[in-house]
């Protein structure tokens, strides 16, 4: 059978596949498609180009002319964009508590909460959000970047993107988190995470500083001369001095933040059962005390008491990565200079809102970028927080 002959029996979903590669690939127009398929029509070989853009075989990215935006542009599609009040809230929320407000950024991801629906959401979002932080990536010398999922996907989407790049020539690009020991996603880590986006934004490849070859967590239960002594190898270590600890420490400079947040039922999502048994705390009594995380920092419930902060200040003591205050740092000085892009805070799902709130009330977060679930969720965590709520 010839090959024509058998394109003419295959399935759609195939033709789907062989239409999208030659109209990437080969920059092939329509009608020329439907010849090489069998002599279909161009009408039909659209809607397999559209079947494969759903099914994930094809990626149609169109770049938007940034500069054409005005600023009151720019206000009114974040409200368009968000669910309807949500602006307004967080607006008022901050406004009670003398907070500043963060940016947001909402994009859609999709339906589904099985492995596969995730994938595909994220791989969505990732693209969706891709655009947006690249532009706030412009101009920023030093970014350090967390680790996970979410943050793999945008930077997938980011290397997919068509917007341009920052104009420099070299960017530093740096981890901020340590080797998770009981987790197989090496591929999620922080150091990895750092290669991805340095080849993204840099002009030449440009080898990045790695937080590898000690753990995320010094235990607690260590006696007191056995933590120092791991604390002091850490922290000689030429890259960790480097980024987090020396004297000219690059955290101390760092422009800007990609990090992503955990939720309580989840936490530190990859590196939990590090930091159990490091911690030496139980699961659901961890899980009572906190919110969720961000970039594997705790961060407690509002409610919790004083002695539950000090037990979750303890447990961050453990994490040989950027602290609270420092990420605390960064966004306070994007503040008073507005062409640092601080922290972006990466979010997917309704069940990440509370840690979202709570990294606005802690002052953590310069811009919000998330799903449209996720900012429901927030929203509805918002109206909560109101003078005027009911329970």
């Amino acid at each position: 059978m010839t090959a024509t002959a058998s394109l003419r029996d295959a399935s759609y979903e195939r033709r789907a596949r062989f239409a999208a590669y030659l109209w990437s690939m080969h920059d092939m127009p329509q009608a020329e498609i439907g010849g090489v398929l069998g002599g279909v029509s161009q009408s039909h070989v659209s809607r397999l180009l559209s079947h494969a853009e759903r099914a994930g075989y094809l990626v149609i990215e169109r770049r938007f002319v940034d500069s054409a935006l005005s600023d009151e542009d720019r206000r009114d599609l974040r409200d368009l964009l968000a669910p309807s009040g949500l602006v307004e809230r967080l607006e008022a929320f901050c406004a009670r508590h003398d907070l500043p407000v963060p940016s947001l950024d909402v994009h859609q991801s999709g339906p589904g909460a099985t492995a596969g629906a995730m994938a595909l959401r994220r791989r969505r979002f990732g693209r969706a959000a891709a655009g947006g932080i690249l532009a706030r990536l412009r101009d920023q010398a030093t970014v350090g970047v967390a680790w996970g999922r979410t943050i793999g996907a945008v930077i997938d989407g980011m290397a997919q993107s068509k917007a341009p790049r920052p104009p420099q020539a070299e960017v530093e690009v740096v981890p901020v988190c340590a080797e998770l020991l009981l987790t197989s996603q090496r591929e999620l880590s922080s150091s990895r995470m750092a290669e991805r986006l340095s080849e993204v934004l840099c002009a030449a490849p440009h080898q990045t500083p790695q937080l590898t070859g000690f753990p995320a967590y010094v235990p607690r239960h260590y006696d007191g001369a056995g933590r120092d002594a791991i604390w002091h190898l850490i922290r000689n270590a030429p890259n960790y001095a480097r980024i987090l600890h020396g004297p000219d420490a690059l955290v101390g400079r760092m422009d800007a933040l990609i990090t992503s947040v955990g939720h309580a039922a989840l936490p530190v999502l990859g590196g939990f059962d590090d930091l159990l048994r490091a911690g030496g705390i139980d699961a659901e009594d961890l899980k009572s005390l906190i919110v969720g995380d961000i970039g594997g920092l705790l961060i407690p419930r509002p409610e919790a008491s004083d002695a539950d902060c000090r037990l979750i200040e303890e447990l961050n003591g453990m994490w040989t990565g950027i602290s609270l205050a420092q990420v605390s740092t960064i966004a306070a000085r994007a503040r008073k200079t507005p062409l640092r892009a601080g922290v972006i805070v990466l979010a997917l799902r309704s069940e990440r809102a509370a840690t979202l709130l709570e990294t606005v009330r802690h002052g953590l977060a310069s811009h919000l970028v998330m799903d449209h679930d996720a900012a429901e969720g927030l929203k509805a965590q918002l109206d909560r927080q109101s003078p005027n709520h009911v329970a």
